[in-house]
């Protein structure tokens, strides 16, 4: 519950709210408690919201807090949802305080717009009864207890992640709540519409199902919102800083046979924010030394993501038929490095033969047909074979069988031959 209350021995007229806990569950008392000591720890802290005074062995037990008259940031999403400028210092003010809580080893595992409150100076996060402590993970939080808020909450919490958090949890739900505040709509369902591409890539990237995929931490989130606006706002013009940031790359990858994984993370970083002509334009520009690169172990976690990025420049289609030769040739230099995974392959080649047999080029034909003939890995067989299996009516159906190396793509192709064949 909470009630409006003024501190009767001060003259100085602060607005405040008393906020009382009274539940009889014992582990609701005990979270409420929990919230009152963290937020308590921030005492002074101008990212946190503050309390002026608590009591927590009386029954019921309260606290009271400053009472912030402007409200929580979903209440006001519509002063600064279509003003970029203004939104962006309410996405990196919100990252700001939840570092704060990283920063003492607290995660805060409730995020979402109505946990932040506008203090008349700026934003603060507030209502930490899920917070925990990096070192307090014992006993704290039970199986039962709820797993944050339905469609902001990451996946790993439906399992035991909500028991051991970590800064990806956070990151994930702060995606979460960008979406809400860019767009309005529910969080459960992630939609580009009238989302600048940057910002929805950010917003994809925090949100990945796989923990792994996310942002390693709250700044690189930062400096992955800042670059975005730089974009959207105009700040720095996307095709030409991307196309130098390549240019760079490529330098090295012939002059000097190396890359720095900085200055390519940087790359696609830039890559992925550009709009559908720019993002298609640099990715015309890709030759096959890029894709034999980000074939390699550094790019793991980027390597899915710039690989649909890739495709949807493929599907589109805009280029000449002669390229689909250059598309074959980089998939080939990807398809032939170890470290890409079965379904990375299978992926890659999947789009040399879209283009391939969209613009009827025949040298490229034959590359892809050389590394369907040339597979001979079971687990890389069985994820092509679904391939070849969509591919049915085109180039792939004239293989001859006895050339493939493996039984399941001798399989795959001769399902795609009429029956009399």
């Amino acid at each position: 519950m909470i009630y409006y209350v003024a501190d009767i021995t001060k003259s100085d007229k602060l607005e405040l709210v008393a906020k009382v806990c009274k539940v009889k569950d014992p582990k609701l008392k005990k979270r409420f408690k929990r919230e009152v000591r963290l937020l308590n720890e921030f005492s002074g802290n101008g990212r946190v919201a503050q309390v002026y005074h608590f009591n927590t062995e009386h029954e019921p037990p309260y606290y009271v807090m400053p009472f912030y008259a402007k409200g929580d940031l979903l209440k006001n999403r519509s002063t600064f949802a279509s003003d970029f400028i203004t939104l962006e210092e309410v996405l990196l003010q919100m990252i700001d305080c939840v570092s704060e809580l990283h920063g003492s080893g607290v995660f805060h595992r409730d995020i979402k717009p109505e946990n932040f409150l506008f203090n008349g100076d700026g934003v603060v996060v507030s209502d930490m009864g899920l917070s925990v402590e990096a070192d307090s993970m014992t006993g704290v939080t039970s199986t039962a207890e709820a797993w944050g808020t339905i469609g902001y909450s990451p996946p790993e919490y439906l399992a035991d992640g909500f028991k051991n958090p970590d800064a990806s949890g956070d990151v994930f739900m702060l995606g979460k709540s960008f979406y809400v505040l860019m767009t309005g709509r529910s969080p459960l369902f992630l939609t580009a519409d009238s989302i600048p591409p940057g910002l929805f890539h950010v917003v994809q990237r925090s949100c990945h199902i796989d923990k792994g995929h996310r942002y390693a931490g709250l700044a690189e989130l930062k400096q992955a919102v800042v670059a975005a606006f730089d974009i959207t706002l105009g700040r720095v013009d996307g095709l030409i800083k991307t196309r130098s940031q390549l240019a760079a790359v490529i330098s090295m990858l012939e002059g000097e046979g190396k890359y720095h994984v900085d200055d390519v993370t940087a790359f696609l970083d830039s890559l992925v924010a550009l709009g559908v002509v720019d993002h298609d334009t640099i990715c015309q520009s890709l030759v096959p030394k890029f894709f034999s690169m980000i074939a390699q172990s550094p790019f793991l976690e980027r390597r899915d993501e710039f690989l649909d990025f890739y495709a949807e420049m493929v599907r589109r289609g805009n280029y000449g038929w002669s390229f689909a030769e250059t598309i074959a040739n980089c998939v080939q230099a990807f398809f032939a490095s170890r470290n890409p995974t079965d379904s990375q392959k299978a992926k890659a080649l999947d789009f040399a033969i879209y283009a391939a047999a969209k613009q009827n080029r025949f040298a490229a034909m034959e590359t892809c047909n050389a590394m369907i003939i040339s597979i001979s890995d079971q687990s890389l067989a069985e994820h092509v074979h679904a391939v070849i299996a969509d591919h049915k009516g085109t180039f792939v159906a004239d293989i001859e069988p006895v050339r493939c190396s493996h039984d399941v793509i001798i399989h795959a192709i001769r399902a795609l031959k009429p029956a009399d064949t």
